[in-house]
């Protein structure tokens, strides 16, 4: 059993600082041998994108509980659908898409257990928490307000919204994560901007051009 799939009995964070098993594989012979079902091609590919599939769930779930359950289970899908992705180039690109669905699955899990009053009401990270260290007190505060406001947006437009704004992405991108039209991703992010800047103190329009 490779090693990633033990580590699901731990906090994904400890795997943020991975030590080097081997020189690094190039990503095209990386999807090659993922598609072999190559254990040791399963543990590289874990620990070179495990930062990225971690931060972005971390930014789009808001608490460390439930951005852990989202990267195993995108690794976990990831991997057991390797075969059908031999481009390496698109490993990124993918593995948000899966991370974006497993959010989604958890925002609607989270909904029903707050209706059924079970939710376990985990702790909010703030995005002063993830900020840098030599960001100043005026940014922190500026920085928990806006994930204060994002927390309380419906899901769909406080990820289209992250991965514009956080992630970088295009439009275009957001709009494939998303699996909704150009159109609505454009509505989303704008819809969720305005609900921010009644609060905080950022830009009137985010960039809907291209």
């Amino acid at each position: 059993m490779p090693a990633f799939e033990a580590r699901k009995q731990k906090r994904v964070r400890r795997a943020s600082e991975p030590t080097p098993l081997a020189p690094p594989l190039e990503d095209a012979e990386l999807a090659l041998r993922l598609a072999e079902g190559d254990r040791w091609a399963q543990e590289a590919f874990y620990r070179k994108y495990v930062q990225l599939v971690w931060g972005v769930s971390l930014r789009l779930m808001g608490n460390r509980a439930d951005a852990e359950d989202v990267v195993q289970d995108t690794f976990a899908e990831a991997l057991r659908d390797a075969k059908q992705l031999r481009d390496g180039r698109m490993f990124r690109r993918w593995l948000m898409s899966i991370a974006v669905h497993q959010a989604h699955r958890r925002f609607r899990r989270r909904r029903l257990l707050r209706t059924l009053g079970l939710d376990r009401g985990e702790e909010a990270v703030t995005l002063d928490a993830l900020a840098s260290p030599l960001a100043g007190p005026d940014v922190a505060i500026e920085l928990r307000k806006l994930g204060e406001v994002l927390q309380a947006l419906p899901p769909r437009r406080r990820i289209a919204w992250s991965l514009r704004m956080l992630e970088g992405c295009s439009l275009d991108e957001v709009a494939d994560l998303c699996g909704c039209s150009l159109a609505t991703a454009k509505r989303d992010i704008l819809a969720a901007h305005r609900a921010l800047r009644a609060h905080v103190d950022i830009a009137e329009v985010p960039d809907v051009q291209g």
